[in-house]
């Protein structure tokens, strides 16, 4: 079981924690701390993106999972990955 948030963070970096893989929140959490963090402490930009669209994907499969339209931190997740495309200088999805 993951207790407290650093033993959660570790193990679910290791994959011993799969079942909170699957949960959107969590992945949304791991990948704003990669987008939030200098490089210096370990942040990446492009390691965020991956993990936001992970993130997206999740919540998108939840809402189809459960039939339910809006869930804590789906906007959110939008938001981060739409800022790090921008980051990015991708044109196409600035418009």
């Amino acid at each position: 079981m993951c207790r407290s948030p650093r033993t959660a963070r570790a193990r679910i970096l290791t994959g011993r924690c799969s079942s909170r893989l699957k949960n959107p929140r969590v992945l949304l959490i791991d990948a704003v701390n990669d987008y939030r963090l200098p490089s210096a402490q370990g942040g990446n930009k492009e390691r965020a993106l991956t993990k936001l669209r992970n993130a997206v994907a999740a919540f998108e499969t939840e809402r189809r999972r459960t039939g339910a339209a809006a869930r804590l931190g789906r906007g959110r997740a939008y938001f981060f990955l739409g800022r790090d495309l921008m980051d990015h200088g991708d044109a196409c999805r600035r418009a």
